[in-house]
C-alpha cells in the first residue's frame, strides 16, 4: 500500500491502483478546503440537486463525483494505492512474483506481520509479535510522517 494523490480533471474515474481514500480529509479544493464525503445516492441525490456552497463528494460506480462542479477541477484527491510490490523494471503491482520483487514498505514490516498472522493461524501465543509488528508500524508511519 502507498499514499498517492492525483488532481482531478472532469469527469474523472478513479485511478486503476485506487483501493481507498485516505482518513481524514482525502479530497480538498484547490484552494484548501475540504469537500464532505456522502455515503449513499440518496443523499447525493439531494445534494447534488441542492447545488450547495459547500463542496461534496459520492464515489459511484468508480467514478467520484462532485458537487458543485465548479470546486472540481485542480481538486486533490489523497488515497491508498493497491500497488505494494516494485518489480522489475520498476513496475508497481499488488503480488509477489519473483524472488528479487521487494515491498514498497520496509521488509520487516512484512516479515513480522506474516510471523504474527501465522502463529495466529496455527494457535501459538502470538501477543508479542503483534505487539512488535504494531510497534515498528507506528514507527514506520510516524517517519513516513516526518514525526520522530
Amino acid at each position: 500500500m502507498l499514499k498517492q494523490h492525483f488532481v482531478l480533471t472532469l469527469p474523472q474515474g478513479l485511478p486503476m491502483d485506487y483501493q481507498r481514500l485516505t482518513p481524514g480529509g482525502a479530497v480538498r479544493t484547490a484552494t484548501g478546503s475540504f469537500f464532505r464525503p456522502i455515503t449513499n445516492s440518496s443523499q447525493w441525490a439531494v445534494i447534488a440537486a441542492a447545488a450547495p456552497a459547500q463542496p461534496y463528494f459520492f464515489i459511484r460506480d468508480n467514478q467520484l463525483l462532485l458537487s458543485p462542479a465548479s470546486a472540481g477541477p485542480g481538486a486533490i484527491v489523497d488515497y491508498v494505492s493497491r500497488n505494494w510490490v516494485l518489480g522489475d523494471p520498476f513496475e508497481e503491482r499488488d503480488t509477489l512474483k519473483a524472488d528479487d520483487d521487494r515491498p514498497l514498505f520496509a521488509e520487516r514490516l512484512l516479515a513480522k506481520g506474516i510471523v504474527w498472522r501465522w502463529k495466529r493461524q496455527k494457535g501459538l501465543p502470538y501477543d508479542d509479535s503483534l505487539a512488535e509488528f504494531e510497534a515498528d508500524l507506528i514507527q514506520e508511519i510516524n517517519a513516513d510522517r516526518g514525526a520522530t
